[in-house]
């Protein structure tokens, strides 16, 4: 299981490298690929911190990122954009961010729908401020039970359908491939 981001992160994670991953989410969907991310990840050898921008930030302050060596940062998508804590914690962390492999992803298109939106122009923008990897979209979950009356009017209208479309064996696939270029790079000086 990833170490929590108040626990101390290891240093001896030869050949594997130590990953920050950060995550802010509306609901639990973008928190479980999280956690597959980082559960994947450790299991291909790297230390692996997870940071909850929506609930970790109550516990102090964010670990320093020059204790890692790369950073996933992830984001909801929520009325077509990331999270507003995700761009911030991007935007304010950018200069050190530039320094380090940084891989973006983003969850919530559900399905399949051609009425899905999402402004890859600012998410453009993000992955060219910190000059990320990669920026990856996952499919998520759509639970009207878990909305308000005013989301579960927006879904009614954008015609969504109540299901889970989170594609774990591309989630995995990608963590394989996060992992296949830090190896790659792991000689490379960073930035």
């Amino acid at each position: 299981m990833p170490a929590l981001a108040s626990e101390p992160v290891a240093r001896d994670v030869a050949p594997g490298r130590r990953l920050h991953l950060v995550l802010s989410r509306d609901g639990q969907e973008t928190g479980d690929i999280a956690r597959r991310l980082a559960e994947r990840l450790d299991s291909l050898g790297h230390t692996t911190t997870v940071l909850d921008l929506g609930h970790d930030h109550k516990r102090g302050p964010e670990p320093a990122l020059d204790e890692h060596d790369a950073v996933v940062i992830g984001s909801a998508i929520y009325e077509a954009h990331w999270l507003r804590a995700a761009r911030t914690f991007v935007l304010r962390n950018a200069s050190r961010l530039q320094k380090m492999p940084v891989f973006l992803f983003s969850s919530g298109p559900i399905g399949d729908s051609e009425h899905v939106a999402i402004d890859t122009v600012k998410i453009d923008e993000l992955v060219h401020a910190i000059d990320a990897v990669e920026h990856r979209v996952f499919s998520g979950r759509l639970d009207r039970g878990q909305l308000s009356r005013l989301e579960r009017w927006i879904v009614d209208v954008v015609r969504a359908r109540d299901g889970d479309f989170r594609e774990w064996d591309g989630i995995d696939a990608w963590a394989a491939a996060v992992d296949a270029h830090l190896r790659a790079t792991a000689g490379a000086a960073p930035g």
